[in-house]
């Protein structure tokens, strides 16, 4: 089920385990909008930047940018579809994070690892 422009700051509950996280977008490359995916221990009650354990970004620039908080700096997302009408998957196995967009992989390969600092 979509949940049309979803609040901020409202936990969405998900198990990451066993279904991806859809986000669907209208925006374009320049627009600067942003799309922040902020991912908290599941004990945690309340929405606290400082109890966080991982933040995936994408913003319109030109061209769209993203990034995982605490990994790598941003990178330059290729293969971005051009329709306006996005649905970006974000797929969890194991350590491996997958970014989707329209079926096709953000970076080439759309892989980015987890890692513990």
């Amino acid at each position: 089920n979509w949940i049309p422009d979803p609040p901020r700051k409202v936990f969405i509950p998900i198990d990451w385990q066993t279904q991806p996280l859809l986000v669907k977008t209208d925006s374009v490359a320049g627009s600067g909008d942003r799309v922040n995916v902020v991912m908290y221990p599941e004990e945690t009650t309340d929405v606290d930047i400082w109890k966080t354990i991982g933040n995936i970004w994408i913003r319109f620039d030109d061209p769209v940018v993203g990034a995982m908080y605490t990994c790598f700096g941003q990178v330059v997302l290729n293969n971005v579809p051009t329709e306006v009408e996005k649905v970006w998957k974000f797929i969890k196995s194991d350590d491996v994070i997958k970014v989707e967009c329209n079926g096709i992989f953000g970076d080439g390969t759309g892989k980015y690892r987890l890692s513990t600092l």
